[in-house]
C-alpha cells in the first residue's frame, strides 16, 4: 500500500469524527479520547463487582446453585453491554458508513481508483470499529481472566462476537436499504430508522436488570421466548465455552443460533456493502442531495388547515414550521429526542412489568405501573424537548429571527402548539391502542383525557419562562448550572410520576372525580390566560446567547 492509500484511510477515519454537534473549541482527538474512556468506565465497574463472585454472608446465605444462576446474569450484563454500545456506535454513525456525496465529489475527479476508495473506506471502517471494541471489553478481558482464569475463553468469545453481530447486523441493515431503494426514499425513511434503532437500544440497555432477573425462572420453565432474544445466543457462547457445571441446557442450541446468526449477517454485510458499492456511488452523483420532499396531498391538507387556523400569526408560524424541520433535518437532534425516547420506553416499560417467580411466565402487569408509564412517556418527551431545544443547529442562521424579533409571546405560543400537536397527540394516539386493548372503554377514555390534560399543564411548566426560538441559542456553558438542573429533573420526575399516577388512580374511578379534575382543571388554566392576557404589553427579550455566569459582567457603569 502506497501514500495515497493511507492518506485517503486517514481522511476516511478521521471523518467519522466529524461531529456537527461538535463545539468550535473542541478537539476531534480530545473528544475522541473522552468517548472511548467513557465507554470503559462501565466494564472496568462491571468486572469489579464480579470479582468478589457473590460471597456468601451469614445473614444471606447463598448456595452454589444460586451463585451459578447470579454469574449466569452478570455474564448476560457484559454481553447486552457489548451488543448494545455496538449497535449505538453503528446507528449514531448512520450517516458515516458509507462515503457521502461530497466525498464522491471532490475525490472521484482525482486520479483515484474505484477499487481504491472502497479498499480505504473498509480499513477506516474497520479500525473505527476496532477502537470500540476494545475499549468496550479492555478492562473486562484483563480483570475477569485475573480473577477467573477458566473464563477468559468464554468471555471472549461472547461479548467479542455480540459487539461484531451489533455492527455487522445495522451495517448490512444499511446496505440492504441504500442499495434496494431510491436515493430519495432511502433519504426519506433513514432518519425515522435510525430514531428507531437508537431508542429500541436504550430501552434494552436501560431494562438490562428487569430481563437479568428474569433468565432463571424462564430458563428453568423452558419458555420459548429467550430462543428468540438476540442477546440469549451470545450469553449460550458464553456459557457453553466455560469449563463448569451447566445449569443453562440450552446454551448449545444459543451458541449454535449466535454463530449462524453473525454468519447470515457477515454475508448480507458483504453483499450490501462490498457488490452495491460501484452501483451507491452511481446513484449518489446522479440524484440531487435534499432534504426537501415535496408534501403530500394529506400533508398540504394539514398545512393548509392550520395556517388558517391557529397559525393565523406569521411569527408562529415561522416558529412552529421551522421547529418541525430542524427536528427532522437535524441528525444531532435526532438522536437526542431518540435517546430521550429510549429512556422513556425503559421507564415505561419497567413499570409495567413485576416479577413473580411463582407464574409460569414470570412477568404478570402492575396495577401501578399501567397507570405510572403514559405518564412516564409524557414527562420525558416534554422534558426531552425542552433540553434538545436548547442545542443550536446552526447559529449563524438566527440572523432571520433577530431580524424579525416577533415577539416571545409568539414564539413560546408556537412552541406549546408544536409539542402537543407534533409529539404529544401522536405519542398519545399509540398509547390510545395499548388503553383500549387493556381497560374498557370508560376507563380507557377517562386515562386518556387525564394524561392529555397533565401533559398539557407539564408543557405549560417546562416552557412558562422559555424564551427563545428553538435550535437558535448557544449553550449554556456553566456546567454546575446543568448539574443542578439535572438534580431538579431528577427530583422532579420521580415525584411528579408517583403524585399523578395516584390522581390519575382517583381520577378515573369515580365519573363525578373526572368532572371536578375538568373544572379545576378549566379554571387553572383560566388562571393562566388571564395571567398572558395581563402581560401581554410586557416586553420579554429573546435571548440568542447565553453568557457563563462566570464571566458575566456586572455592568455597573
Amino acid at each position: 500500500m502506497d501514500k495515497q492509500f493511507w492518506t485517503l484511510a486517514v481522511h476516511f477515519f478521521s471523518r467519522f469524527f466529524d461531529r456537527d454537534s461538535a463545539s468550535e473549541d473542541a478537539d476531534p482527538l480530545q473528544r475522541m479520547i473522552q468517548l472511548l474512556a467513557m465507554l470503559s468506565v462501565p466494564g472496568l465497574m462491571l468486572s469489579f463487582f464480579l470479582l468478589p463472585d457473590h460471597p456468601s454472608t451469614p445473614w444471606a446465605p447463598i448456595t452454589e446453585l444460586d451463585r451459578t444462576w447470579m454469574r449466569i446474569s452478570d455474564h448476560y450484563v457484559f454481553v447486552s453491554y457489548a451488543f448494545v454500545v455496538m449497535g449505538l456506535v453503528m446507528t449514531f454513525k448512520w450517516d458515516s458508513l458509507f462515503p457521502d456525496r461530497r466525498d464522491y465529489l471532490i475525490l472521484t475527479s482525482l486520479p483515484i481508483s474505484v477499487r481504491r476508495l472502497f479498499a480505504a473506506k473498509l480499513v477506516a471502517l474497520c479500525a473505527f470499529l476496532l477502537l470500540f471494541v476494545v475499549a468496550i471489553n479492555f478492562f473486562s478481558m484483563v480483570l475477569i481472566p485475573a480473577g477467573h482464569p477458566q473464563m477468559l475463553a468464554g468471555h471472549a468469545a461472547g461479548v467479542l462476537c455480540a459487539s461484531a453481530f451489533a455492527a455487522l447486523f445495522f451495517g448490512a441493515l444499511q446496505g440492504v436499504l441504500i442499495n434496494l431503494l431510491p436515493p430519495n426514499a432511502f433519504r426519506r425513511i433513514s432518519p425515522s430508522i435510525q430514531m428507531i434503532s437508537i431508542a429500541l437500544l436504550i430501552t434494552v440497555l436501560l431494562i438490562t436488570p428487569l430481563v437479568k432477573e428474569s433468565i432463571r425462572p424462564l430458563a428453568q420453565g423452558k419458555s420459548p421466548i429467550l430462543d428468540y432474544f438476540p442477546f440469549m445466543w451470545f450469553l449460550g457462547i458464553y456459557e457453553s465455552l466455560i469449563p463448569s457445571a451447566r445449569v443453562l441446557p440450552q446454551s448449545s442450541m444459543w451458541m449454535g443460533t449466535g454463530l449462524r446468526a453473525t454468519g447470515i449477517v457477515a454475508m448480507v454485510f458483504a453483499v450490501s456493502y462490498f457488490v452495491g458499492y460501484r452501483r451507491h456511488s452511481r446513484k449518489i452523483l446522479e440524484s440531487i442531495e435534499s432534504n426537501d420532499f415535496a408534501p403530500g396531498r394529506l400533508q398540504a391538507v394539514a398545512k393548509e388547515a392550520l395556517n388558517h387556523t391557529i397559525l393565523r400569526n406569521p411569527s408562529q408560524r415561522a416558529a412552529f414550521y421551522f421547529t418541525g424541520k430542524i427536528s427532522s433535518r437535524s441528525a444531532k437532534h435526532r438522536i437526542l429526542t431518540a435517546l430521550y425516547t429510549g429512556a422513556g420506553l425503559a421507564l415505561a416499560m419497567s413499570s409495567l412489568f413485576v416479577i413473580d417467580r411463582r407464574l409460569a411466565f414470570p412477568f404478570r402487569m402492575s396495577t401501578v405501573g399501567v397507570l405510572e408509564a403514559p405518564v412516564i412517556l409524557s414527562f420525558l418527551t416534554v422534558s426531552g424537548l425542552r433540553a434538545t431545544f436548547n442545542v443550536p443547529y446552526q447559529l449563524e442562521a438566527n440572523w432571520i429571527f433577530r431580524t424579525a424579533d416577533g415577539g416571545a409571546g409568539e414564539y413560546l405560543k408556537a412552541i406549546r402548539k408544536w409539542v402537543f400537536l407534533c409529539r404529544i397527540v401522536p405519542l398519545y394516539g399509540l398509547v390510545a391502542l395499548f388503553e383500549f386493548a387493556w381497560f374498557d372503554r370508560r376507563a380507557a377514555v377517562f386515562h386518556l383525557i387525564f394524561d392529555l390534560v397533565m401533559t398539557a399543564f407539564l408543557t405549560e411548566a417546562f416552557f412558562f419562562s422559555f424564551n427563545k426560538v428553538p435550535f437558535t441559542c448557544a449553550y449554556l456553558r456553566n456546567r454546575l448550572h446543568l448539574a443542578l438542573l439535572a438534580v431538579g429533573y431528577l427530583l422532579g420526575f420521580t415525584t411528579y410520576v408517583s403524585a399523578t399516577g395516584n390522581l390519575k388512580q382517583w381520577v378515573s374511578a369515580d365519573p363525578l372525580h373526572m368532572q371536578r379534575f375538568l373544572a379545576f382543571s378549566a379554571m387553572v388554566f383560566g388562571f393562566i390566560l388571564i395571567y398572558r392576557w395581563q402581560s401581554r404589553g410586557q416586553t420579554v427579550r429573546i435571548v440568542y446567547d447565553e453568557t457563563d455566569s462566570a464571566f458575566q459582567q456586572l455592568n455597573l457603569s
